[in-house]
C-alpha cells in the first residue's frame, strides 16, 4: 500500500473475500480500495460504477471522479478509486427542509440517467456552506437512454428510500415526494411506471422481512 500524505482509515469491512477500504487522503481526496483475496469474490465492478456514475453528474453536488486503476498485491488484484473528499455532516436526523432537498437532488440525478441504487440519508451530508451533497455511488447504474426499464429502477429507488426511515413521520415523505416531483420532468406514462414500480418493490420487501410462517400462508 502506498503510504504517501497523511492517511486516515475512515471503514473497513469484508465481502465474499474481497477487502474494502475507505481511505481519506491529506483530507482532500477519498481513496476506495477493493482487494481480491483467493477463494469466492466479490466481482461486482464497484469502482467503474461509482467512476461512471460521477463522471455523468459532474456539475451537481457530488464527489468529482479522479479515476481508478487496477495493481497486483500478494493477495491478488487490488481496483483503486479516488474522488474529492465533501467535508459535511451526515443527515443522521432528517428535518422536513432536509427532506425536501433530498428530492431534488435524486430528482437531479435521474434526470442525468444516474440511480444511486444505495440512497440511505447518511448517504446525503450538509457542507459547510449549506448545500446538501450525495457523496456514496458504488451501488449506482448509469443508463444511456430513459426508457421503461429505467423507470422501474426509478421507482425501485424510490421505494429503498422510502424504507429506510423516511416515513418514520409523514411530513418528511411528503416534503420528499414534494421536492422530487417540483423537478421532475416525466411524463404520466412514465411516472405511471415509476408508481407501479415502487409500490412492487415496497410489496416485496414487505414480504421478504414477513415472519416465515405468514410466508407460508
Amino acid at each position: 500500500m502506498n503510504q504517501s500524505g497523511n492517511r486516515r482509515l475512515l471503514h473497513r469491512r469484508w465481502v465474499y473475500r474481497t477487502l474494502r477500504e475507505v481511505w481519506l487522503v491529506d483530507e482532500q481526496v477519498v481513496e476506495k480500495r477493493f482487494l481480491h483475496h483467493p477463494g469466492r469474490r466479490d466481482w461486482r465492478p464497484l469502482w467503474q460504477r461509482g467512476h461512471r456514475a460521477l463522471e455523468r453528474l459532474a456539475g451537481l453536488p457530488v464527489p468529482r471522479s479522479l479515476g481508478w486503476h487496477r495493481e497486483m498485491a500478494p493477495e491478488g488484484p487490488l481496483y483503486i478509486l479516488r474522488k474529492t473528499y465533501l467535508a459535511g455532516r451526515p443527515l443522521h436526523t432528517v428535518t422536513p427542509d432536509d427532506a425536501r432537498y433530498m428530492g431534488s437532488l435524486l430528482c437531479a440525478l435521474h434526470g442525468r440517467g444516474v440511480v444511486n441504487n444505495d440512497p440511505a440519508p447518511d448517504n446525503f451530508i450538509r457542507t459547510p456552506d449549506g448545500t446538501l451533497a450525495c457523496v456514496d455511488f458504488g451501488r449506482s447504474r448509469t443508463f444511456h437512454w430513459r426508457s421503461l426499464y429505467f423507470y422501474f429502477y426509478v421507482g425501485k429507488e424510490l421505494a429503498r428510500l422510502h424504507r429506510t426511515g423516511l416515513t418514520l413521520c409523514p411530513a418528511l415523505w411528503t416534503a420528499f415526494l414534494a421536492g422530487y416531483y417540483a423537478c421532475s420532468t416525466t411524463s404520466r406514462v412514465q411516472r405511471l411506471v415509476i408508481q407501479g414500480s415502487y409500490r412492487f418493490w415496497l410489496w416485496s420487501g414487505q414480504r421478504h422481512h414477513a415472519h416465515p410462517a405468514m410466508r407460508q400462508a
